[in-house]
């Protein structure tokens, strides 16, 4: 069977959003998820990029009772874990970032592929705690009472307050990726509905040493934010208000806005994903994509607009279908825009009053005129020429790239990759995730099907992170090693597993040279289970620091810490990796 090299979102959704640490509510009690669906077990793999499509490495990845973390590629693969089939839940998290979420229906037998851009957490303002303050983003507005602000505890916070805030346009490409879960939600009757965006936000408080900070129980933050343009004429008077419920990936309904000129205004009593939406009753619709011959089309963008101008979309999965979640008794028009841009499918349908199958999306050859389809064969074996069934290709084609996770139990793969012409030279990297070991190559596209027979996974990698702690060594490959300037400080991160990993961080101006690891100013230093808290002892050497992305960032580090509970101990260790 062929698949698509792609990173699928299979659930359409129509999303004002706030993140932050969550209180619990109790004034309100929401069906149990487990019972909308299914216990099965299920593969998922995806991949995890910022808000500027850059792939982000060592991100924490949760799906149900399992973790892991992503690589150099921002990609991350988890098997055979137990999940709801209806409500399947993945979390990803990483210093610097928003936490970002999708939730998905899956199909039991196929494995899924999602994909999540993190938001940064950017500092919008700074107040005291003592005093009233206000703070604004973009098109967002907060207003803070006195006195209204406690510490992780539930203890009275006086001091300064951080606020980090980053808007999300429900207008632009990256809405389905940037927003938590799917938009499914419950109200206060327990109905499951569908949720119309009428704009995005995310927020979180902290105190300037890093410390999570709440709004005190009784008070209450006033929060306004512009209407987009072109979603005034549907926007109610007044409308709910909705937080995320990081539990369960779930929207739930609290509290209301008032519609005051073109902003939206209300009241909030905590700082969770919060959304200022318009709920609509839900159905299910499925469908499929295919060629004038009947061929399912696969990693394909698929736009959907209701009637009164809420949109969203998605990428269909790898046999051409697609699944989601959307209002009733509305009539959605269907785009299909292909990866040269051109509208090659528009088709209303509706409304429905239930659950529907919908009649296949038949493409219309006279509309595609640019795209080629590109089909790529061939098997990844390691160096004794035995299958690789745990690993997965990136393709690289100038500045697009694509990311391809479906590789059979013998290694094999059968992917199609739409270009808009041929005569491209593509960068193909086969990996072996168990060794960690990578095969690369080069091929010209010619012809529309491409054989590259035998991928013999045997490289090393040239970057890694290789320490020793108090006399053991520990080696950490460069997919799992992640060293990132950001202004004046680069940050150091390199994770095996639970029991084995560094994060450090030090301030060195952009430039080479031996630089003290500095744990104060909400920087920590932490090795292998263990927090410094000392670190006075500890340098960097950073021997090759380029400008240049694709050029090795490489260097020593060591000395003597403390740790949290007095123990001594000795480290040193090297690193080299390619700075992005």
């Amino acid at each position: 069977m062929k698949k698509i090299l792609n990173i699928l979102v299979p659930i359409f959704v129509f999303g004002l959003l706030v993140t932050g640490c969550k209180k619990d509510i109790d004034t309100i009690k929401y069906n149990p998820v487990s019972s909308i669906g299914k216990v099965i077990n299920h593969d998922i793999a995806g991949q995890i990029l910022d808000e500027n499509n850059v792939p982000l490495e060592s991100v924490e990845i949760h799906i149900g009772s399992k973790s892991t973390k992503t690589d150099a590629n921002g990609v991350f693969s988890i098997s055979d874990v137990e999940v709801v089939d209806q409500a399947v839940y993945v979390t990803a998290s990483k210093a610097g970032f928003f936490k970002g979420s999708k939730l998905f229906i899956a199909t039991e037998g196929v494995k899924d592929q999602v994909r999540i851009h993190l938001l940064a957490k950017n500092l919008a303002g700074t107040y005291n705690a003592s005093q009233t303050g206000a703070t604004s983003f973009e098109s967002v507005n907060l207003s803070f009472p006195a006195n209204a602000i406690v510490d992780a505890n539930g203890n009275d916070y006086a001091g300064d307050v951080m606020v980090y805030g980053n808007y999300i346009d429900p207008a632009t490409d990256g809405f389905l990726f940037e927003m938590p879960g799917d938009l499914r939600a419950f109200n206060t009757d327990n109905e499951e509905v569908v949720l119309g965006s009428f704009g995005m936000m995310a927020v979180e408080l902290e105190s300037p040493s890093g410390e999570k900070l709440q709004v005190k129980e009784g008070a209450k933050v006033n929060i306004s934010m512009e209407v987009p343009s072109h979603l005034m004429a549907a926007a109610p008077s007044t409308i709910p208000l909705w937080h995320f419920d990081e539990t369960d990936g779930f929207w739930k309904e609290e509290g209301q806005a008032v519609l005051n000129g073109n902003r939206y205004e209300g009241e909030v009593g905590h700082f969770s994903f919060w959304n200022c939406d318009a709920p609509f009753p839900v159905i299910r619709l499925d469908g499929t994509v295919v060629s004038p011959d009947g061929d399912p089309v696969p990693n394909i963008w698929i736009r959907a607009r209701t009637s009164d101008g809420l949109e969203s979309g998605g990428l269909v999965r790898t046999d051409g279908s697609f699944v989601g979640k959307f209002p009733k008794d509305k009539e959605i028009t269907f785009i299909i825009i292909s990866y040269c841009n051109e509208v090659i499918f528009e088709e209303t349908y509706g409304p429905f009053s239930a659950d529907a199958i919908l009649p296949p999306f038949v493409l219309d050859p006279s509309l595609i005129t640019a795209i080629e389809l590109v089909n790529i064969t061939g098997q990844i074996v390691d160096c004794n020429g035995q299958p690789v069934s745990n690993g997965y290709l990136k393709i690289t084609e100038g500045n697009s790239w694509f990311t391809g996770y479906n590789i059979e139990a013998d290694g094999s793969f059968d992917f199609t990759l739409s270009f808009c012409e041929l005569n491209q030279t593509l960068s193909v990297i086969a990996y072996d995730l168990d060794t960690r070991k990578k095969s690369v190559s080069q091929v010209a596209v010619t012809t529309n099907n491409i054989d590259l027979g035998l991928l013999e996974t045997c490289e090393d990698d040239d970057e890694y992170f290789i320490y020793t702690l108090d006399g053991d060594e520990f080696y950490v490959p460069g997919s799992n090693t992640y060293i990132s300037p950001d202004g004046d400080i680069t940050y150091f991160e390199a994770y095996a597993d639970s029991l084995i990993s560094i994060i450090f961080q030090v301030e060195n101006n952009n430039q080479a040279g031996l630089f003290p690891i500095n744990a104060s100013n909400n920087r920590y230093f932490y090795v292998n289970g263990f927090v410094g808290d000392d670190v006075s002892g500890l340098e960097a050497n950073i021997l090759n620091f380029p400008t240049q992305s694709g050029e090795y960032i490489e260097g020593t580090m060591g000395g003597m810490f403390i740790d949290r509970n007095q123990g001594s101990h000795t480290i040193t260790g090297t690193y080299r990796k390619k700075r992005n």
